[in-house]
Parts: C-alpha cells; structure tokens; sequence
C-alpha cells in the first residue's frame, strides 16, 4: 500500500493477498468516508492499457468541505488484488482540482493492469 498525497489530490495503491469483490470493497470505502459527511456514489470509469475499467465514484459532502473519490480495481471487474484510489478537495465540488486531473492522466499512462 502506498500513497501520494499533494495539495489538492491523493492518490492511495492497496495491494492484498486476498482479492475483495468490488461490491465488498466499494461498501468499505462508503462507510469509511461516511464518517466525514453525506456520500453520495455514482459509476465512473477510467481507461488503463486501453481497457475500460469500471469504478465508483463518491461525492463527500461536510460542513468544512468536500471531497471526491473514485475507486478502481486494477486486476478485474468483479474482484480485485489492487485497487487505486483517487481524492480530490477541489473548492467547486462540480469540477476536479488540475492537480486531480494531471495526476490522474499521469496514473492511466503509467500504470499496468500486470502485477
């Protein structure tokens, strides 16, 4: 597991010996940032080595601020030993920070499905 955490944007790599299903993983996410604010999930997608990947994408909404993530699993669609997690704290919760965006074009270009 490691991170990347900048101004506006992290970036969170899980890696476990034991694949989670989607749906098991994406509920962890849910409740985990539940605790910060309303959550609200919606589907999303991203393309990684020319394949669409599917994920989730969550708006955390609190009194001190907002959040989105978005939720990848790297290995498959329905279960996954790795997983990407995006996060962004842009002021305008209807747009991603540039920060969000550089890196995560950075993310689909570099990093493989292939463990």
């Amino acid at each position: 597991t490691w991170t990347l955490d900048g101004n506006d944007a992290v970036v969170m790599v899980f890696s476990f010996p034991i694949a989670p299903s989607v749906k098991e993983f994406t509920a962890e996410q849910i409740n985990a940032y539940s605790g910060l604010g309303e959550v609200e999930p919606s589907e999303t997608e991203m393309i990684l080595e020319g394949k669409k990947i599917k994920g989730t994408r969550m708006t955390v909404d609190s009194d001190m601020f907002s959040l989105l993530v978005e939720i990848f699993p790297v290995d498959g669609d329905t279960s996954s030993k790795r997983w990407i997690v995006f996060q962004d704290s842009s002021d305008d919760p209807d747009s991603t920070s540039a920060e969000f965006d550089e890196i995560k074009a950075l993310m689909t270009k570099t990093l493989t499905r292939t463990p």
